[in-house]
């Protein structure tokens, strides 16, 4: 088990709506395709295409759309489509499935990608527009498809106010001699540290901001039914450490690298299109058989008991160890070693629940000073609770 209390980062001034839920709550799927469209797309170095952009939309049509259209709707599945370039553009949003959008994509193949492609206002998209779902229970699915590394850099000042990735002003009095490839000299930072000290620094903020708008979209959203994939399409030398950074914050995050090869284009919009149909059947959404603790009690149904290592006794009949503690923190922004208090020898949780919300089921949680299980526990410190997804993913069924 993993028992967290997950903080709320950057919604103090977010107002969220009330959950639905019952026979009111509103189902479903959504969704959020993101295509790079930025001037590399324009290449044509994909086997059988005229571009990149001619790839994705081909393959997006056919092996995305058309299994959704020959299928049975049910619910409301909305899908919504996004292009990213220096800014996010919104082809369109929340529509069902439909022919319509088949001529939209083929319409797409054509269009011209140009400029560069900014990851933190296409997040920023993202977010906004899926707003709406935090009165829903939809499920939601993001597909960020780029073909390399974040570009927010350029436009972007170092600490001490130079924006080392633009191009240098010709004065004699500013070292020029770094160089972009084949391009004009770059701006130098003359309080940076070190040569291209501030450059660097200013690309790890940018993937720093990345990471933690994901981060919040799992805040937002519920990390249990926010899927994303992160797709690279591009060529294997590219850097696409930020994707894959992006991609291990959340629980339903994954990082694909296809390279320029339209069958792994492919296939990993047919994966997108079985996720969806597999949401839409509800093989993925099985709510866990649980027993409810008697109202106003607790530990009713007893205890799993998990022994600290340093107390744990392999002659004795535990549930498991527990171990290790952990707080987060927010100047690392990340969780750091925590210690028990002096009495703590052991940790518990009901075996029964005591509340269940759109997603989680919680148990009761304590810090004990029992060496071993017994019928009588002694709690130390806060109550606290544990929690598990409500409901039981499938991920390898098949039909």
């Amino acid at each position: 088990h993993l028992i967290t209390s997950w903080p709320m980062r950057d919604l103090d001034n977010v107002e969220l709506p009330q959950l639905s839920t019952g026979a009111d709550a509103i189902h479903g799927s959504h969704t959020v395709i993101v295509v790079d469209a930025s001037g590399s797309m324009r290449k044509g170095d994909v086997p059988g295409y005229t571009s990149r952009t001619d790839a994705v939309y081909d393959c997006l049509a056919r092996d995305f759309l058309m299994p959704q259209l020959e299928g049975s709707p049910g619910g409301e599945n909305l899908v919504s489509l996004l292009e990213m370039s220096d800014e996010t553009n919104v082809i369109f949003k929340r529509k069902v499935v439909s022919e319509k959008m088949k001529a939209t994509f083929e319409k797409r193949r054509i269009s011209r990608a140009r400029s560069h492609g900014n990851y933190i206002p296409m997040l920023d998209a993202v977010t906004n527009l899926l707003m709406p779902e935090t009165k829903t229970q939809r499920q939601i699915l993001i597909m960020i498809l780029s073909d390399g590394a974040p570009s927010d850099h350029n436009e972007r000042e170092c600490i001490h106010g130079t924006r080392v990735w633009q191009p240098a002003k010709p004065n004699k009095h500013v070292p020029t001699r770094f160089m972009l490839r084949d391009k004009a000299p770059l701006r130098e930072c003359v309080s940076s540290k070190g040569r291209g000290a501030c450059r660097q620094a200013v690309l790890k903020s940018v993937q720093t901001d990345c990471v933690q708008k994901v981060i919040r979209l799992g805040d937002l959203f519920g990390r249990d039914r926010t899927t994303m994939v992160l797709a690279a399409f591009g060529h294997p030398k590219e850097d696409f450490k930020t994707l894959h950074l992006m991609a291990k914050v959340l629980p339903k995050g994954s990082f694909q690298k296809l390279g320029l090869n339209p069958r792994l284009l492919s296939t990993a919009f047919t994966s997108l299109s079985s996720s969806l149909t597999s949401l839409r059947g509800g093989h993925s959404l099985t709510e866990r058989t649980v027993v409810r603790e008697d109202p106003g009690q607790m530990g009713t149904g007893g205890w799993h008991f998990y022994p600290l290592v340093q107390f744990s006794d392999p002659a004795l009949p535990n549930d498991r160890e527990c171990l290790e503690k952990e707080q987060y923190s927010l100047d690392a922004k990340g969780f750091i070693p925590a210690a028990f208090g002096p009495d703590v020898k052991a940790v518990v949780h009901s075996r029964r629940i005591f509340g269940s919300g759109a997603e989680r089921q919680v148990y009761h949680f304590y810090e004990v000073s029992n060496e071993r299980k017994s019928a009588e526990m002694h709690f130390v410190g806060d109550q606290l609770t544990a929690k598990q997804p409500k409901h039981v993913e499938h991920v390898n069924d098949q039909d």
